[in-house]
């Protein structure tokens, strides 16, 4: 609560509003990157995802290996996240890693 005088209501609203904005941004996130895990097998892909949280992992980007991967743990790729895969392999096929990406499933 607060006390503003009509005149300067537009902008006390506006700041306020900004304020509100960063705060649901900034819980969102830290939410958001409490439930991200690094993967590197099949089996560590499996207990992440039965936690309810996103999988991180170095993918080939085949469809095949996609297709295993969601015939195994009904899992999907959701995101690429924008980072050097350079001398990484796939964590599902072992084939070269052309990028990394967060898995999770759709419940």
């Amino acid at each position: 609560k607060f006390t503003t005088s009509l005149d300067n209501l537009d902008n006390e609203v506006e700041k306020l509003l900004g304020d509100i904005h960063l705060s649901m941004y900034n819980r969102a996130k830290e939410y958001r990157d409490q439930r991200i895990e690094e993967v590197d097998c099949l089996d560590k892909l499996l207990k992440v995802l039965d936690n309810k949280k996103f999988a991180e992992a170095y993918f080939c980007g085949e469809d095949d290996c996609a297709d295993e991967i969601k015939s195994k743990t009904s899992a999907t790729p959701r995101c690429i996240k924008e980072e050097n895969v350079e001398g990484h392999e796939c964590f599902a096929c072992g084939k070269k890693a052309k990028m990394k990406v967060y898995f999770a499933r759709s419940y």
